[in-house]
């Protein structure tokens, strides 16, 4: 054993190849793990749910919103279909834990309503005129991102806002929005690398304040390699009129919203859609008629902006042909004294210089086709 230990350690290769099989198929074995039967494996250990404070609440009861909790919601335009595809309702209470523990209560009053936005494990509370309005609880999971799920499998415009609000006043008018914890939340880049494949445009579309507009400038650099966009509103930034949904309460309509985001692109795609417009073609300017510079009696065979090609089997006389043509192209009278092999060849009065480039003939055979080439077009 000793031996066979030094010959595999210094590779002597003195071991027989039979025998190192052998050593290998007993190692094999003896490293084998036996394969168990499902009821031979012990449940899982799942902790409780109260052994985390933040994870641990009670999932709120929702109900049918009244009258004055939907006037809240119908004054951005999101009506009770948009709120119950995403998910939103109100509740009379929210109980949950503290981080350090301690349970507590929060009650519903005419003049401060309690509105959820529900997760598969997780839970927002939005209290719109309480002093701290957001609460979380729950499982967050990777992250929070609100709309998600409810994205089609693709689509042309995704918007990045900074709420849920934002995203429910555009949704209410066909946009497709996702919202994330905060504006100031960092956005994984793996899950904007799957949007980009779904979404032709992706937009960043914050808030007009200070801390909006700072943080879509920085989000907007981190996520430039997936050619993320950022879009301004025309809002003066104030408490009452700073996101998406401000824009719209205030009278704004899709239309108008959409204007702004085609402005947006007309910046962007301005160099672009210059170079296009040279490349139109517009009923009402016909463009410049081709002129003709070789044809066979009426009929034209080459044009300037065309190309004409020649082919045929090897022995044809396509070189012999092609020689024609140049002498033509070489001639600066429209009816040339010489033979063009049937061809008529526009006459180059301007004297505008003709260029062969031959990549199948040696240097003897070229100088040889185009001695019989100048000689037919009689300059030498």
């Amino acid at each position: 054993e000793i031996l066979r230990i030094i010959d595999r350690e210094l590779g002597l290769g003195l071991q027989s190849l039979g025998e190192r099989a052998d050593e290998a198929y007993h190692d094999l074995q003896a490293a084998r793990v036996p394969v168990q039967r499902a009821s031979d494996v012990p449940p899982l250990n799942l902790r409780p749910a109260n052994e985390d404070p933040l994870k641990a609440f009670r999932q709120p009861v929702t109900r049918k919103m009244n009258a004055e909790e939907l006037k809240f919601w119908q004054a951005y335009g999101i009506d009770e279909s948009v709120l119950a595809l995403y998910r939103v309702g109100a509740v009379d209470e929210f109980a949950s834990t503290t981080k350090d523990g301690r349970e507590y209560v929060l009650k519903a009053t005419e003049l401060e309503p309690i509105f959820v936005y529900q997760g598969a494990r997780h839970v927002k509370v939005y209290r719109p005129f309480s002093e701290r309005r957001f609460l979380y609880a729950g499982d967050l999971g990777s992250g929070y991102c609100f709309g998600l799920s409810q994205l089609p499998h693709r689509g042309d415009v995704l918007f990045i806002t900074g709420g849920e609000k934002d995203v429910l006043s555009l949704a209410s008018r066909g946009f497709h929005a996702i919202a994330f914890n905060s504006e100031t939340a960092t956005i994984k880049k793996s899950l904007i690398r799957r949007l980009s494949y779904r979404f032709r445009h992706i937009v960043l579309l914050f808030d007009m304040d200070e801390t909006g507009i700072k943080a879509m400038e920085k989000q907007h650099e981190a996520l430039k390699e997936f050619k993320v966009k950022a879009m301004a509103l025309p809002l003066p930034g104030t408490k009452e009129a700073k996101d998406v949904s401000d824009y719209f309460r205030r009278g704004f309509t899709a239309e108008d919203f959409m204007g702004i985001f085609k402005e947006l692109l007309d910046k962007l795609y301005a160099d672009t859609m210059s170079l296009l417009q040279s490349f139109e073609v517009r009923l009402d300017r016909q463009p410049r008629k081709p002129e003709r510079i070789v044809g066979i009696e009426d009929i034209t065979i080459g044009s300037t902006g065309n190309i004409l090609a020649l082919t045929g089997p090897e022995g044809s006389g396509k070189s012999h042909y092609l020689g024609g043509l140049l002498a033509g192209t070489l001639a600066q009278d429209d009816k040339p004294e010489f033979d063009t092999l049937g061809t008529e060849i526009a006459a180059n009065t301007a004297g505008h210089a003709v260029l062969l480039y031959d990549t199948e003939q040696s240097d003897a055979q070229l100088y040889r086709n185009l001695e019989l080439i100048a000689r037919r077009a009689q300059c030498k």
